[in-house]
């Protein structure tokens, strides 16, 4: 399947209490940092920081997935969105 932003991929969790299980894992080997994904991201879960360390001896330890990418402390799919949130969201796109 095409991606539009190719650093970019979404990946079943298989969540059996959400109907959309699917979040962006992203691949720092492909990424250009040019910060359309955190454009794009409808939850504001993505950022852009000046906080950057690509080197590994495995080209695989950079592909992060939701896991990875989630904050410190931060455990389980993210909540449901509340009423402005849900308005910011639908403004946005």
């Amino acid at each position: 399947m095409y991606e539009a932003i190719l650093a970019i991929t979404k990946i079943d969790e298989k969540l059996a209490h959400n109907k959309k299980s699917y979040f962006p894992a992203v691949d720092y080997g492909r990424c250009v940092f040019c910060g359309l994904c955190v454009d794009a991201c409808p939850f504001y879960a993505l950022e852009m920081t000046n906080e950057i360390e690509l080197s590994d001896t495995d080209r695989r330890s950079l592909f992060y997935s939701p896991k990875k990418l989630a904050k410190p402390g931060v455990r389980g799919p993210p909540a449901e969105l509340g009423w402005f949130d849900k308005l910011v969201t639908a403004l946005r796109g």
